[in-house]
Order: C-alpha cells, then structure tokens, then sequence
C-alpha cells in the first residue's frame, strides 16, 4: 500500500489515538472508513516511542485511508490537555500527505483524470504553437 511519513508531536499524537479507533460499526459499508487498526496501532507505538524514550515527535505512515480517517474524526478546533490549539496543526499535516499521496498516485496511475490532464498538456502546447506562428507572422508584416 502507498503511504507517505508524517511527523506528529507528543500532544498531536494523543490527539489521533483519542480519535481514531481500530474498527466500528458498519465499517465494511463504507470505501475509507473512519477507523483503521494498522493506524491505530501505528500511534500506540508511537506514544510510547515517545514516552520511553523521551522523544517530543514520533512519525506515522498514513496511507490516504488513513488521511480520510483523520480529516472526518479530527475536530479543527481540538485543543490539548492544556488549552493549545492543535486540532488545526493535525488536520494540515494530514491534507499535506493526502496532497503528496495523490501526486503519487497521479504520476503513475492510467484514470481518467490523469489522461484529461495530460489532452490538458497536449492543448497547451498546441496554443503555444499556434501563437508563436501567429506573432511571427506579425513580425514579418
């Protein structure tokens, strides 16, 4: 599976394992579940990278399932024990994965979008073409 690494605080982390949980009800109905046990156990470990070691980071890979998951669990206005806004700061760290992740998956996959973008490139070298004879022409008049 394709993921990408994120580093997440101490705090962020605690933030994850209070939201995202190794299953739930109905999970099989839904393409990206909100809840994933690899995700889940990624952050135990984690936490307790941090704790034994002393360490105020550790780093997770987050597949876009697990992107989805923190984007639809993770409240924007989450604060820390502490009343520091932290919500925010995971959610972005979250859709900067999610954006490297579909990069990937862009660059190498053969869907629709990826040939529309490329007709896209193919049009714009086109126009190029044509306003570069256009202008040259106008030279020569």
């Amino acid at each position: 599976m394709i993921s990408t690494t994120v580093n997440f605080s101490f705090e962020e982390l605690w933030l994850l394992q209070g939201v995202i949980r190794h299953e739930m009800q109905g999970q099989e109905v839904w393409k990206f579940p909100p809840a994933s046990l690899d995700l889940n156990d990624q952050i135990a470990r984690a936490l307790l990278h941090c704790d034994v070691n002393k360490v105020p980071t550790a780093f997770l890979e987050l597949t876009r399932g697990d992107t989805l998951a923190i984007d639809f669990l993770v409240p924007n206005t989450a604060k820390t024990a502490g009343g520091v806004m932290i919500g925010k700061a995971v959610l972005l760290k979250s859709f900067k994965a999610r954006a490297d992740l579909a990069e990937w998956f862009a660059a190498t996959a053969e869907e629709p979008e990826v040939a529309f973008m490329d007709k896209l490139a193919e049009w714009e070298q086109t126009d190029q073409k044509v306003h570069s004879k256009y202008r040259n022409r106008r030279r020569k008049e």
